[in-house]
């Protein structure tokens, strides 16, 4: 899990709701690219986004692969898949938190 606020375009602190939906979208797509680069030893160039939904998630267990509700319900966050060469990973975002689900 990381977080995926604080650093604007600005270089200045970015508190959590303070962009717009399309922005956000674009910083959940920027981050978990970022994070995947690092984690593999690759450049950001190199990670194909496959999908990037808005769906209902797993509070309790964001990584999850039901959308019953278990818990602590359901929330809406991002899904992301992303590749590098054959392999997918997967990425779940909700609010400012993103969690790495993966490989698939």
């Amino acid at each position: 899990m990381f977080l995926i606020y604080g650093i604007g375009a600005s270089g200045e602190a970015t508190p959590a709701g303070s962009e717009s939906p399309e922005r956000y979208g674009e910083m959940v797509t920027e981050a978990v690219i970022a994070d995947l680069a690092a984690r593999l030893g690759v450049s950001v160039d190199a990670v194909r986004v496959v999908t990037r939904d808005y769906v209902e998630v797993q509070i309790a267990s964001p990584c999850g692969v039901t959308t019953e509700a278990m818990g602590g319900g359901l929330g809406l966050g991002y899904e992301v898949v992303l590749e590098v060469g054959t392999p997918q990973y997967r990425y779940v975002v909700m609010g400012g938190l993103a969690y790495y689900c993966g490989e698939q």
